[in-house]
């Protein structure tokens, strides 16, 4: 019974058709796993990520608790000053006026661009020399 479905003339379509069908199996099963083991690791670097974040975190909480965070926050939004201390205060002028030099004033004066150009060259190269 066996020899005769095999000897049967649709036996090797199907054979194929299974085969072909298993071969598809078999690439869908490796795609997903080579997906899975992707997100695997997108997530072991988030996790890790989170914990570096919460490491520093705790630091930070354990700096906050000392004295020294206070005293700092005290010196710079409080102004606070201890009595050991002296404090020089500088107060800046905003109405003061930059004064342009004359040489720089009269440097553009009439003077085109190509006239311009070879000043600038002429400069450099007798720098150079």
């Amino acid at each position: 019974m066996v020899q005769s479905i095999l000897r049967s003339k649709y036996s090797a379509p199907i054979v194929i058709v299974l085969i072909f069908w298993l071969g598809l199996v078999i690439v869908k099963t490796h795609n997903q796993r080579v997906d899975v083991d992707s997100r695997v690791s997108d997530l072991e670097s988030k996790a890790s990520d989170i914990e570096r974040a919460n490491r520093y975190i705790e630091k930070l909480l354990t700096y906050i608790k000392t004295p020294e965070f206070l005293d700092r926050e005290a010196r710079i939004r409080l102004n606070y000053m201890s009595s050991d201390e002296k404090v020089a205060y500088v107060y800046t002028d905003r109405n003061a006026k930059i004064e342009i030099q004359e040489s720089e004033k009269d440097e553009g004066g009439n003077v085109n661009i190509f006239q311009k150009f070879w000043q600038w060259l002429t400069r450099r190269s007798s720098e150079g020399a």
